[in-house]
């Protein structure tokens, strides 16, 4: 039983919906866990997916291991990865797809078992159709994206050092510096700014294939200041905001 409350719908706030699923897992190591969980609700005759990953913390037998963990090498990696690109927008009109590509490279450097630090460029495409001055325009931005990050290890912090571990997650953040290099639309493009600095966050999820090789996803959320409309997005006294998604290939050495 579902009760939910929103603060946007008009006829009723508050309701509650009788919901059934189910939820498929897949235990990668001891410590964690990808699951899929589809659900249905009658009420509402709404069908969602909900995709996710679970940690296990650490037994007590394993705790000695947190305290005397295997010895760590610092370690370097280069990444290949493309992707999509998500746009929020509020005043998108028409049947125009929010979706595009993107494409980059990324180097790290993992100097503990915690922290490491990487540097990123990226090529991504952005189009859509969107509202200015009351009328539709359609517009097709393409950006150079810049970013260094701090990458903090959660599966260490939750589960101890291991480098035969297969599934490894992190935490990382950093300034990004985005610039339009091309547009198909002058009149929109000449009212926005053609550089920014911002800040993002992103949830970097590998997958080890062979001991140096590996694929990545990574979700990953962009803020830009409320005057700043890099994404095509005009929203006054609001932050621009991107949501995007990256899968690659990344090598250790």
């Amino acid at each position: 039983l579902n009760i939910l409350r929103s603060m946007k719908r008009v006829d009723r706030d508050t309701y509650s919906d009788l919901v059934a699923g189910a939820q498929f897992r897949y235990h990668t190591d001891e410590h964690h866990s990808l699951y899929v969980e589809p659900r249905y609700a009658f009420g509402e005759q709404l069908f969602s997916v909900t995709a996710g990953m679970e940690f296990a913390l650490s037994e007590h037998r394993f705790l000695s291991k947190r305290n005397q963990p295997e010895e760590f090498k610092p370690y370097k990696a280069l990444a290949l990865h493309g992707g999509l690109n998500y746009l929020f927008q509020a005043r998108t009109i028409g049947d125009k797809a929010l979706f595009d590509l993107c494409a980059g490279i990324s180097g790290e450097y993992h100097f503990s078992p915690y922290s490491g630090a990487r540097l990123s460029a990226e090529y991504a495409k952005l189009s859509n159709t969107t509202v200015s001055n009351r009328l539709p325009m359609e517009y097709e931005f393409g950006y150079v994206n810049v970013s260094a990050d701090y990458m903090f290890d959660l599966s260490t912090l939750l589960a101890g050092y291991t480098s035969s571990r297969r599934l490894d997650v992190a935490l990382a953040m950093g300034p990004v510096f985005s610039t339009r290099i091309s547009d198909t639309n002058t009149l929109m493009a000449a009212q926005l700014k053609k550089s920014a600095l911002g800040a993002q966050v992103s949830i970097p999820v590998q997958m080890k294939l062979t001991e140096n090789l590996g694929i990545s996803l990574e979700p990953r959320a962009r803020f830009f200041g409320k005057n700043y409309a890099a994404q095509g997005v005009v929203i006054a006294g609001e932050l621009t905001k991107m949501l995007d998604a990256q899968l690659g290939i990344k090598y250790t050495f």
